[in-house]
């Protein structure tokens, strides 16, 4: 049914409305429907909000307590953490999140210190595998098979042009290999940047996480 009204409706008239006259221009925009729409929306929000809020402040217990309200002020309406000996301290709950944060960051940092581990692993192999090819010690064999020759002159020159010919093949094969090699180490040696970047500030945060817990 409900695909049946979008379709009927589809093929109705747009009806614009109309701008404000020349003559009433000095009155400023003219208020069209979406514009209404929008306004009483945001209206409606806020009455929402101001309801929500009703109910929460005639509903408060007066004699609830929670261990912010040691170390928390408020001065010109905004919540301040008291100070103690000069030190910013933090109250029991806040202590308890801290740590854990603590603790996945530790998580996250023994990951990263793993992957790097790979990395250094995989970086090694590679930088071994272009050294050989570099010193042509990674190419097999080219494999042979026996040819006839009419005269030593189609001979000569045959044989000479199948040997530019399988020099020019290593030699493309070669360049190929090698710089895919040397693709596949650039981006794990820029990964290991990476890795070892993360792995420096998340020591500094858990460091500055621990001074933090351990303040009294």
């Amino acid at each position: 049914m409900a695909s049946f009204e979008k379709a009927a409706k589809a093929g109705q008239r747009i009806h614009r409305e109309r701008n404000q006259p020349i003559e009433r221009q000095k009155f400023g925009h003219l208020e069209k429907h979406k514009d209404y729409v929008l306004r009483a929306r945001n209206y409606q929000k806020k009455r929402e909000q101001l309801k929500k809020l009703q109910i929460q402040a005639r509903d408060k217990n007066p004699d609830e307590f929670h261990f912010g309200m040691i170390n928390n002020r408020v001065i010109n309406g905004k919540h301040v953490m008291a100070k103690m000996n000069g030190k910013q301290s933090l109250p029991k709950y806040r202590k308890a999140q801290v740590a854990e944060k603590q603790r996945i960051k530790t998580k996250e940092l023994r990951a990263i210190m793993l992957e790097s581990t790979d990395q250094k692993k995989n970086i090694e192999k590679l930088q071994c595998t272009l050294s050989l090819y570099e010193n042509k010690e990674g190419f097999k064999k080219s494999n042979s098979h026996i040819r006839f020759y009419e005269t030593t002159d189609e001979k000569k020159e045959l044989t000479k042009s199948q040997d530019n010919r399988k020099e020019t093949l290593k030699l493309n094969a070669k360049d190929t290999k090698l710089s895919h090699y040397k693709k596949a180490l650039q981006a794990r040696l820029n990964r290991l940047q990476e890795l070892q970047k993360a792995e420096n500030q998340l020591r500094s945060e858990i460091l500055q996480m621990g001074k933090s817990i351990n303040k009294r």
